[in-house]
């Protein structure tokens, strides 16, 4: 049995001295499996996993009672209630399986404001979708600790000044952040499978700093700087991983589509902070986003992640103008005919796009994703039948 042991031992040595380790040196093995699968993946560059965020906790098809509905005009949307997630209801919702009869591989939820019973929803959704192997990333969209307001700048009516400097240690609301991250540490160590052993997760906390639009951004009345972010990035991760003892977590930093790889780097926390070199990225009508340089864009960040031996994924993508609904081949000839021109935009572990919600700020009858019986639904099965993608039945054990 020793040697067999030695064997088994020499093989687990060699497969993350080639494809590398988290930066949690505690990490569990699910997760350090995650990590070098995920490399492994980025590194083949033929194929890349599909996901798609609350792709069972929203949809436009299919919903139906207890699902809560909303309208708006002709059309409608679902949600998962939590009323549902206490009930134990199967998660049927899913507009990518609509059409593909197969769950994406990358399974995106958001922690929002930590609230129980919103919690309760997502954890139960997330294991539903760990049970058929797939991939979970949750992102943090939660009110600002200094204020108390939107997460979003627009809408917060407090005084936003030095917002990140007044959460970093010594601020007046450190407090509030550790706070927070107290409830994550509580939530992520009670996350397990049935047989008790730690789900892995990839956290992509503020994302989009580059961009004016959230609290912990750049530009923007806030009047945070990249040093600042750096400093508020590394004390979370230090946070959960070395004061918490949280070790099932893969820390995904995402820019939006920035101007350069000097404004990509510019707030980068360094390679001792970050597993996944990410990029949000949305077409958006304006001239200046179009296939060529959204190809840039995914290059760019598989250069940089080969450079530091990361994972590169585009963390999250959507089309607004133009979208399924005004270009129905929009999948094949904005997003996977360009990929596989590029020499090196396949070297991407995954894509995931956005979610398919119907209120708020995403109005009905505008998906990322077309659903059963849309018109792009068609292009969309191209796109899912196509060998470079790959989904929750056909892609590798990442766990193992």
């Amino acid at each position: 049995m020793v040697p067999v042991l030695k064997r088994l031992l020499l093989l687990v040595a060699i497969k993350y001295a080639c494809y590398g380790l988290p930066i949690d040196q505690q990490a569990t093995l699910e997760t350090k499996n995650l990590y070098s699968n995920l490399l492994k993946l980025s590194r083949d560059g033929t194929r890349f996993v599909f996901g798609m965020q609350g792709s069972t906790q929203w949809g436009e098809y299919g919903g139906h009672s207890p699902y809560h509905v909303y309208e708006n005009g002709n059309t409608k949307g679902w949600v998962f209630t939590s009323q549902q997630a206490h009930n134990k209801d199967n998660d049927e919702l899913c507009d990518v399986c609509s059409v593909t009869n197969q769950h994406p591989g990358i399974m995106g939820m958001d922690l929002r404001d930590l609230i129980p019973s919103y919690l309760d929803t997502v954890t139960y959704l997330a294991h539903k979708a760990y049970s058929r192997g797939e991939v979970i990333t949750f992102s943090w969209h939660h009110s600002n600790p200094v204020t108390g307001g939107s997460f979003y700048i627009k809408d917060d009516h407090g005084d936003v000044a030095h917002t990140i400097q007044k959460l970093l240690p010594g601020g007046p609301n450190n407090a509030n952040l550790t706070e927070n991250l107290d409830k994550i540490a509580e939530w992520a160590l009670k996350f397990k499978d049935p047989q008790g052993k730690l789900i892995p997760i990839i956290f992509r906390p503020y994302h989009e700093m580059n961009g004016r639009w959230f609290f912990w951004g750049m530009g923007n009345a806030a009047q945070n700087t990249p040093d600042e972010y750096k400093q508020l990035w590394q004390f979370l991760v230090r946070y959960l991983r070395d004061v918490k003892h949280v070790h099932n977590v893969l820390y995904a930093y995402s820019p939006g589509a920035a101007i350069d790889n000097h404004e990509y780097m510019l707030t980068y926390p360094g390679d001792d902070y970050v597993d996944v070199i990410g990029l949000d990225y949305y077409y958006s009508g304006s001239s200046s986003r179009n296939p060529t340089d959204l190809i840039a864009k995914i290059e760019t960040i598989v250069d940089v992640a080969q450079r530091r031996n990361k994972i590169a994924a585009v963390t999250e993508f959507g089309s607004n103008k133009p979208n399924v609904d005004t270009h129905p081949n929009l999948w094949m000839d904005l997003v996977l005919k360009p990929m596989k021109e590029s020499k090196t935009a396949l070297g991407i572990a995954y894509l995931s796009t956005w979610v398919n919600r119907c209120n708020g700020d995403r109005k009905c009858g505008h998906p990322y994703t077309p659903y059963k019986g849309h018109p792009a639904a068609v292009d969309f099965l191209k796109f899912f039948n196509d060998p470079a993608t790959l989904w929750g039945n056909n892609m590798p054990n990442m766990y193992s």
